[in-house]
This record gives C-alpha cells, structure tokens and sequence, in this order.
C-alpha cells in the first residue's frame, strides 16, 4: 500500500499539514456546536440588533459601545438564508456561523501567507492554536464581533509584514495589492471594534518605524512612507463620519460609573491571564496550567531571541558574512520581530517560535 505521505515531504511539511488538518478538525466541532440555540445576554442584544432595519440598526449602534459593522454582517447572512423570518433557533445557528467564519478565513491566510513568509510547520502550528489557544475557542461559537475583529487586524498584519519587505522582494503591484488590503482591513476593524481600531494604530506605527529604519535611500523611504500615509488618509477619511456622528456621543454618555473600567497597569496582567488561563472548572488548576503555558511561551521566546543573536554574530565573524547578510535582506522582512496586536497575531507568533525551536532543538 503507497503512502499518502510525498517523497519530497519533509518531517516539518509532514508535521505542518497534519496541524492543520487538527486546526480545521477543532472548527468543524465548533460548526457542530453552532446549531446549540444557547445564547447569554450580549449574544441576544446581537439577534436584537440584526432583525432590526439597516437605519435603526446604526442609530441603536451609535448610542451602543460597539460600532456597526459586525451587526451588519450578521443581518447581511441572516437575509441571505432567510433568516429574518426564520425561528429563533435557526437565526441563533446562523449567527453563530457567521462568528466561526473568521477563524476559517485565519486559515485561508494561514495555508497562504503564514506558509509561504515562515514556513509549513508555522503555518501547521498557527492553524492548531488558533481554535486550541485559551479561551479563543469561546468566540468560534459566540455571536458577537471579536472574531472578526481579530480576523481583520491578523490579516491586516500579514499584508504589513509583506509591505515590509524590501521593493526587491515584492513587485509593484503586490505591493500595491498589499496596501489595498491594509486599508481595507483597516477600515473594517475600526468598524467592527475600537480596540481593534487602536491594534491597526499600532500596525501602522510599526510600519512607520520599519519604512525610517530600513531604507537608507532617502527616495525610497520618502516613496514608502508616502504610500502609508495615503492609506492613514483614506482610511481615516473612511471612518470620519462615525467618528463625528457616533463616537462623540459615545463618548459624552461616559460617567464615572461607567461599565467599562478604565486602563490601569492591573489591566495588563488581566489581558495576559484571559490570553493565557485555561478555562478549566477549578479555578487553582485553571491559574497552575496558565502559568505553565506562560512560562514556556516565555521561554520559547527567550530560546528564539538566544539563537537568533549567535546566528547573527556567527555571520558577522565568518567568511561569508556579508553573503549571509545579503540572503537575509532577500529573504527576510524588516521589523520580523516586531510584536503582533492581537491573540491570533500572538498564535502566529507562537507558532513561529515552536517551529523555530522544533527545527534547533
């Protein structure tokens, strides 16, 4: 009997592709899970909100803590596959396909992008954690925007990560492509939620700092921070509206009693416990196994930066340094170790320093 498995398949090919078929595996379980009519109180101001006509819909949203997009979208499937007039149970399951949507479409990007800029096992890796990671799996199923609030700042980051090579590597119109998609991903997010307005600042910044960095050539740097301005215009010009006819008024119904908590330094660790703590029954055994997982994140970290600085002061030293250096240049992206705005950023993250680390070590 022939193997299914290729000749000219390596272990991290081998091991990259049976991830991702595990990744793929986990989300239909979440397909499956879908057509549970269980929804909580958040999940039934979304089925509200989407049965409502398109104008009420962004005046309710405008007076909301979340803009419209996400709403939008569901009321967009809900009447495609009749929806709207269908029972509760049957709205609630399409809604909840709609939220799984863009983990599958992290995907698409991961078997692409993530695969053809890291590798196969990166790729593998990035689509396992995706639905395997610490409480990401809650939002496959839940009928409200995070998910593609995270699609679109994970792919948004993607087509940065490609704008960030040297013109030699990308074409004009890939590049061209590239930045389309920035803006468009852009705008989405910053319509879907305001963190993940504030995560695509932080995307354009990096690009920003790795366009000043890299190009010594002042036409060059001139030439791409140009581009990246016109795209902050366009997408800002996109956004303008919401900002003057809703966010203002969102913003002056904040009182000091206000739900939402205000930012402090304790938040920070909130954020880093929700990404990391499992969601076991015991709360001990929930905080010991985040903590662990925290711990070799941590030193997978550490193990990347370690070895990355003794391959960099091996080239320098050896005969063919200014080979290797040039390799690099071609091969790799300015800023790659840039740290990425959200948790399946974090996940392709991840990935990358476990493929690193499986390949060394």
């Amino acid at each position: 009997m022939k193997l299914w498995i290729r000749r000219d398949m390596t272990w991290d090919k081998i091991l990259g592709s049976v991830l991702c078929l595990a990744g793929m595996g986990m989300l239909c379980i979440s397909v499956y899970l879908s057509f549970s009519s269980d929804i909580w109180y958040d999940e039934l101001f979304t089925m509200g909100l989407a049965n409502q006509s398109c104008g009420k819909l962004v005046s309710i949203t405008a007076r909301d803590v979340h803009p419209p997009l996400y709403y939008m979208i569901v009321r967009l499937f809900l009447g495609i596959f009749g929806g709207l007039k269908g029972d509760i149970a049957y709205q609630v399951a399409v809604a909840k396909l709609v939220s799984i949507a863009p983990f599958f479409l992290c995907m698409i990007y991961a078997i692409t992008k993530v695969r053809k800029n890291f590798g196969m096992l990166t790729a593998g890796l990035f689509c396992f954690l995706l639905p395997a990671m610490p409480k990401l799996a809650d939002y496959t199923v839940e009928v409200r925007m995070y998910g593609w609030a995270l699609f679109f700042v994970t792919a948004g980051m993607l087509h940065a990560y490609e704008l960030a090579a040297p013109r030699g590597v990308c074409g004009e119109k890939k590049r061209r492509l590239d930045l389309a998609a920035l803006t468009l991903y852009a705008l989405a997010a910053c319509y879907t939620h305001y963190f993940a307005c504030v995560a695509f600042a932080m995307i354009y910044l990096y690009l920003l700092i790795v366009f000043t960095a890299a190009y010594r050539n002042k036409e060059g740097r001139k030439k791409e921070i140009k581009a990246l301005l016109y795209s902050g215009i366009c997408c800002g010009a996109g956004y303008l509206p919401w900002l003057i006819g809703a966010f203002t008024v969102q913003i002056s119904q904040v009182k000091e009693n206000y739900w939402i908590q205000p930012l402090t330094w304790r938040s920070l660790g909130g954020c880093v416990k929700f990404i990391f703590q499992f969601a076991f029954s015991g709360q001990m055994v929930s905080m010991i196994a985040g903590g662990i997982l925290f711990a070799v994140y941590g030193e997978m970290l550490l193990l990347f930066l370690a070895g990355e600085g003794k391959q960099r002061k091996k080239a320098q030293t050896g005969k063919e340094a200014e080979k290797d250096r040039e390799a690099d240049e071609r091969e790799s992206c300015p800023g790659k170790k840039m740290c990425f705005s959200c948790s399946a950023v974090l996940a392709c993250r991840q990935a990358l320093y476990f493929s690193v680390f499986l390949r060394r070590f």
